[in-house]
């Protein structure tokens, strides 16, 4: 059984080393269960990934790796999990 969520979200502008995070409720999700995640806009050469912080809730993660400032458009961040 997969456990689907999604969130929007409009992240902060981004230059290089910098990171921005946003949490979800995903009802029965658990640490160390698997998480994808999947952004509904481009983001570009950005890393996005995503995990079980605590019971029920999932810590999504943008991480930047750009030499210069990048704002990024509103999105609607999808997040599936798979319990173990």
């Amino acid at each position: 059984m997969m456990l689907d969520a999604q969130i929007e979200w409009n992240p902060p502008g981004l230059k290089r080393g910098d990171m921005a995070t946003v949490t979800v409720e995903v009802p029965n999700a658990e640490v160390g269960d698997f998480v994808m995640v999947s952004p509904s806009e481009n983001i570009w050469s950005l890393t996005m990934t995503g995990y079980v912080s605590k019971s029920n809730e999932v810590t999504i993660v943008l991480m930047s790796g750009r030499r210069y400032h990048l704002d990024l458009a509103p999105m609607t961040v999808y997040v599936r999990v798979t319990p173990r």
